[in-house]
């Protein structure tokens, strides 16, 4: 899919309808993730890196918020508009594709499970994951985090939705073997963003 430079991250171009044929139709066989930043996030990215480097490396990178939306039209791109990620996972159960949701502590996966299961009574989802709380330097290499990695590749969901509230954890999936599918990241609201903070927090 075409993409659109702004400061360095390179966004696709698409609408919501693209964007959910592409990932609808996608062989998921096939290694891929997914971002969904904000214009905060990709002004980080300006001064991350690797965090550009992510975004730029996903299968898609979406304009989350309506800057990214008129910076595209600007240029001439028309059919661009907001893709929300609160959208995109409500249209994406609804099809015959495997889901699994990593991030949010106990309380709130447990409550996202009941309002997914009331919700979307014939969504096929394989499990829920809540990963520790741990700061940056000790998300790399950490065993429990390695171990939910492992399990979810033996699950071989279609589509991971990942809260990355943490800073390490798109570090991990980015570097993972996955042959599965990583989208960046459902939060308590399922709402999609891509976000790096300086200090420890949880995911939410």
């Amino acid at each position: 899919m075409q993409r659109i430079d702004f400061i360095g991250t390179r966004f696709s171009i698409t609408n919501p309808e693209d964007a959910f044929r592409f990932l609808e139709g996608y062989d998921c066989t096939q290694t891929g993730y997914v971002c969904f930043p904000d214009l905060f996030v990709i002004s980080k990215a300006a001064e991350d890196p690797l965090l550009q480097k992510i975004l730029n490396n996903s299968l898609l990178t979406v304009p989350d918020g309506k800057p990214l939306e008129f910076w595209a039209k600007m240029k001439g791109y028309s059919q661009t508009r907001t893709v929300s990620g609160y959208w995109l996972i409500r249209s994406l159960l609804k099809t015959s594709h495997t889901h699994f949701f990593y991030g949010g502590n106990a309380e709130t996966t447990e409550r996202m499970r009941k309002n997914l299961m009331r919700e979307f009574p014939d969504a096929r989802i394989l499990g829920y994951a809540s990963p520790p709380f741990l700061n940056l330097l000790e998300i790399e290499g950490n065993g429990t985090i390695l171990k939910d990695l492992q399990d979810i590749a033996e699950l071989k969901p279609d589509f991971i939705w990942i809260g990355i509230s943490s800073p390490g954890i798109p570090d991990a999936f980015f570097h993972s073997r996955l042959t599965t599918w990583g989208i960046a990241g459902c939060r308590r609201r399922i709402r999609l963003h891509f976000r790096r903070p300086q200090k420890e927090s949880r995911m939410d």
